[in-house]
């Protein structure tokens, strides 16, 4: 099953990370510096040499797990805090936390509405994978990193160990926000 899991989650990009292996059992080449270089990542214990002329390999248009650092420069978080996203990334959360999903749910852009299907499958994708579930436990701390163009990077400290986030938020014309995706940050 597992690998079936595994499977989905490499051949329909919409899929990556639901089951919980990306970025645990697998990742993209174009992923696997951010991973690599993670705090707490096991040293590299094999020397591999690539073909001549093999250079890095291209950065995934599809990537899920990015590193803060890669997509975000570095500014004062005091400024993060009081963002218009990062409030509307606190609320969502705090909807989550309470256990209200149709309300988290409703904080979602339509078009990530329509790819999630409905507030209860949304529910059900945030608790059954492990990096989402962090964002719904009452028990995490949450840190706000950094807003650059509506990304929001935060990370989430609960017991076990850290968890980067980074929330893509639109602002439509009237200027209400919405939540167009969540990535998790490596």
């Amino acid at each position: 099953v597992e690998a079936a899991e595994m499977i989905a989650e490499i051949a329909h990009p919409e899929l990556c990370g639901l089951f919980g292996h990306h970025g645990n059992r697998w990742v993209r080449l174009s992923e696997l510096a951010a991973f690599c270089g993670r705090e707490g990542a096991a040293p590299a214990f094999k020397n591999v040499d690539l073909a001549a002329g093999t250079g890095p390999a291209e950065k995934d248009p599809m990537v899920t797990c990015v590193g803060i650092a890669d997509d975000m420069p570095a500014a004062n978080a005091q400024t993060a805090t009081h963002h218009p996203a990062t409030r509307h990334v606190q609320l969502q959360i705090e909807r989550m936390r309470a256990n209200d999903f149709v309300g988290a749910f409703e904080l979602n852009s339509a078009a990530n509405r329509e790819r999630l299907g409905n507030a209860n499958s949304f529910e059900a994708i945030v608790k059954s994978n492990p990096s989402f579930s962090v964002l719904a436990a009452a028990e995490g701390s949450i840190e706000f990193l950094n807003v650059d163009n509506f990304s929001v990077a935060l990370q989430v400290r609960n017991s076990e160990k850290s968890h980067g986030f980074i929330f893509d938020i639109s602002e439509s014309k009237g200027g209400s926000l919405a939540t167009d995706g969540v990535r998790i940050a490596c």
